[in-house]
């Protein structure tokens, strides 16, 4: 877990304006925003989270990649990105989605059959988004349903696992492990005996065909 300090809540004018400090999740290309809400609190907008901490301090996830020159650029905004629960700023979404920063990368089930999917970006656009364990049925649908329900066809020598938390076995590092702390990703992936030619060549090999590794 990462721990940030903010500073204190300043006075400008007649207006108080409370300290923010953006961050980007890597693992779920979402943007998160930090706001010291009263003493001993503080909130993540996504997640709805409130953990006691100290006066200046906020706890959050490992994965958030801080971006404090953000919370300067966009302080006048911060509006904007109030929770969908937040008094004014509610916003209408289909069953199992909500209101925020949307993903830019593996938003739908046809992006589940793509074995090299475009990287994401950190570019945040606000939109209704499923909610955790849910996934647009298509690229032109709105409706979430759950990753087990995408007709996901993968090629040959390889199988669909809905929660990949390693990187792909290759025939130069065919020996990956697990990342305990990373989220989980729905993936297709090669069958045990398997590893992918190279990081460029996503076709599933057998181990014993690949090149003979220098000791």
């Amino acid at each position: 877990m990462l721990q940030k300090r903010v500073s204190k809540t300043r006075k400008f004018g007649c207006k108080m304006f409370r300290p923010v400090t953006y961050y980007f999740d890597i693992k779920e290309s979402r943007w998160s925003v930090g706001i010291r809400q009263k003493r001993g609190a503080a909130q993540s907008v996504h997640n709805i989270r409130r953990e006691k901490q100290g006066e200046d301090n906020m706890k959050l996830p490992s994965s958030y990649l801080q971006l404090p020159m953000l919370g300067l650029l966009l302080i006048f905004v911060n509006p904007l990105l109030a929770d969908s629960t937040t008094k004014g700023t509610a916003k209408v979404c289909p069953p199992n989605s909500q209101y925020g920063c949307m993903r830019t990368c593996r938003r739908n089930c046809d992006e589940l059959n793509v074995i090299t999917p475009t990287p994401c970006t950190l570019i945040c656009k606000f939109g209704c988004e499923c909610i955790p364990g849910y996934i647009f049925r298509s690229s032109n649908s709105k409706e979430c349903v759950k990753y087990e329900e995408c007709p996901v066809k993968c090629p040959r020598n390889m199988h669909y696992e809905p929660c990949v938390k390693s990187d792909p076995a290759t025939c130069a590092n065919p020996d990956v492990k697990p990342v305990g702390e990373r989220p989980c990703d729905p993936w297709c992936v090669c069958n045990k005996g398997f590893v992918y030619r190279s990081d460029t060549d996503r076709t599933c090999v057998p181990i014993n065909e690949c090149p003979k590794r220098d000791n």
